[in-house]
């Protein structure tokens, strides 16, 4: 059978990290990526047209696109800027630019600006070449990945503020399935038996409490109720006061460190009252206890969005210390999410601690480790 050779060009095309994947049965499709260039080259039998193309009636064309501007992404660090596609079918060529309808046919929310992204991304680019769509649109370790590089193409707090926290709560949510995978595996329980020691069955508050858990070794089974008391009485934002970028940053590392067991500064007094108060730490609360409060001021649909913002408003200064928590974190945390070691056999035992601790004793015995005798083959 006569093989067509097919090569798709993007702002001239070539480039040289080349990545080699197979979409179903068509083998080597070769991906070239260069600085804001790129090439899609492959063999195939079956005869398809122009059309066929910018129409993304092939799914390989889309799949293969798609994947160029994560690779770009993550290799360079900032996303790809089309400007002009030549389509080549065996030699004939056909070139594609802004005056045609539609260009550039598929379109990336990934702005062609600095991402910031850590040397450490660099390690999804095997995944990406290998797990396809249909499955990495529900995998949480891509679905935070992308809701993160969403946010890092915001400008305005908000917009990042949302996609964050999404990426966050694909965050929590994995860590979540990965200690149920290991509770499954020691209970002896099935895929689809429903576990009453399960973290994902108590909601978003105890997925939070138990990623507060494991960053920082403390405890609370909170709701948004208590949230809005605490922030009322012990001020947060007047805590938080005008951080200015620095200022930022070394609450950021403080918080850390006092996580891993140092005292904090002085100067944090107020917030860690707050923080021992709520019964985490203050690295949990700036990370997770506090932006989820944000979050359900601004999604619940009750009140206007922040449509209108004033560079003096304290929401600003919030949200802007929120993102750069949420942002710092999530930029070091979601490559690991791709390593074999992400979530060990010691975090699982940590998190079946905090389970202990939500549920309360019941009959003489911790109603967790009811469950998890009663459910144990």
């Amino acid at each position: 059978m006569k093989k067509h050779i097919y090569v798709i060009n993007f702002n001239g095309g070539s480039g040289q990290n080349k990545k080699l994947y197979q979409f179903g049965s068509v083998k080597n499709i070769a991906l070239y990526i260069g600085k804001n260039k790129a090439s899609i080259r492959y063999e195939s039998g079956a005869l398809k047209e122009q059309e066929d193309f910018i129409t993304f009636r092939i799914k390989l064309f889309r799949d293969a696109y798609r994947k160029v501007h994560l690779l770009h992404a993550l290799i360079y660090n900032t996303g790809l800027k089309v400007d002009r596609i030549a389509i080549i079918i065996d030699g004939a060529a056909k070139e594609y630019d802004k005056s045609c309808p539609s260009f550039p046919f598929l379109y990336s929310m990934i702005k062609p600006k600095d991402l910031g992204l850590g040397g450490a991304w660099k390690d999804l680019i095997p995944e990406t070449l290998t797990v396809a769509k249909s499955v990495m649109d529900k995998d949480l370790r891509f679905v935070s990945a992308f809701y993160f590089l969403m946010a890092k193409s915001k400008d305005y707090e908000t917009e990042r503020f949302s996609n964050l926290w999404t990426a966050m709560n694909a965050y929590y949510s994995y860590v979540a399935l990965c200690y149920e995978k290991m509770l499954r595996a020691e209970l002896g329980a099935g895929e689809n038996e429903k576990l009453h020691s399960a973290l994902t069955l108590h909601g978003d508050y105890q997925m939070i409490g138990a990623l507060c858990w494991l960053i920082g070794g403390k405890y609370r089974s909170y709701g948004k109720e208590d949230t809005d008391r605490l922030w009322r009485r012990h001020c947060v934002e007047n805590a938080l006061g005008h951080c200015e970028e620095p200022q930022v940053q070394k609450l950021y590392e403080a918080a850390v460190e006092e996580a891993s067991g140092a005292e904090l500064p002085a100067e944090y007094a107020d917030l860690a009252s707050c923080a021992e108060e709520i019964g985490v730490s203050l690295f949990g609360l700036l990370l997770l206890v506090y932006p989820y409060h944000w979050r359900c001021d601004l999604f619940h649909g009750n009140r206007t969005p922040v449509l209108f913002l004033a560079c003096t408003d304290h929401e600003l200064t919030m949200l802007h210390v929120i993102n750069y928590f949420l942002e710092r974190f999530l930029n070091e945390s979601i490559p690991k999410m791709f390593k074999e070691d992400f979530f060990t056999e010691a975090e699982y035992e940590k998190v079946k601690q905090y389970m202990r601790l939500i549920t309360p004793d019941k009959g003489g015995k911790n109603k967790f480790d009811k469950y998890f005798e009663s459910t144990k083959r």
